[in-house]
């Protein structure tokens, strides 16, 4: 994914068959400075009534206390342990 200021990208290493995966990589790029980050984390699901995963959200990663969402429709937040929003970009999906 490509935003203004960050180009990330998304390695989902889960099985074949898993619904849902707690082994994802994120790699950040800042597109200004070129310095980089990559994380390990979660994909996001909405949560059925029965505690089953629903609808796909996006991925979830964190870094201390900082909190970095990926949405599925290419919007990348990044939250301070407080809940201040540092980043909240939209970009595009590149294949």
């Amino acid at each position: 994914m490509t935003t203004k200021n960050f180009t990330v990208i998304i390695t989902d290493n889960r099985a074949d068959g898993e619904v849902t995966s707690d082994d994802v990589t994120y790699y950040g790029i800042s597109n200004r400075t070129g310095k980089s980050i990559r994380l390990k984390g979660t994909d996001w699901h909405t949560t059925g009534p029965d505690g089953s995963p629903g609808r796909f959200l996006g991925y979830k990663f964190k870094s201390g206390d900082i909190t970095y969402l990926v949405f599925d429709e290419g919007r990348l937040e990044v939250l301070s342990g407080n809940g201040a929003v540092l980043v909240d970009e939209t970009g595009t999906w590149n294949n």
